[in-house]
């Protein structure tokens, strides 16, 4: 019975000090949302992309991309392997 007694007391004396020891320590902050200033400035260029095969029988692809910065409007146009051509921007079309 004294072996009981002892164990019972061993644990309720471990579980009160690591209680206090928890309370005592440092505090877990609560998650917090991300800056959104780090995903805005990841997206500053849209990108869409295109393909496209000639005629029935003709081997050729065509394929390039139009690139808009959303910082400054400009809009380029991506043949191929030339450099990029600036098209005008989307203050234009309005």
């Amino acid at each position: 019975m004294a072996r009981v007694r002892a164990i019972f007391f061993g644990g309720a004396l471990a579980l009160c000090v690591g209680w206090i020891a928890g309370a005592a320590g440092p505090s877990l902050s609560r998650a917090q949302a991300q800056d959104t200033k780090l995903i805005t400035s990841s997206s500053r260029y849209q990108l869409e992309t295109y393909a496209a095969s000639g005629n029935a029988g003709d081997v050729r692809v065509t394929y390039g991309a139009y690139v808009l910065d959303t910082e400054t409007g400009e809009l380029f146009h991506v043949s191929g392997k030339q450099k990029p051509t600036r098209v005008g921007t989307v203050l234009d079309a309005r």
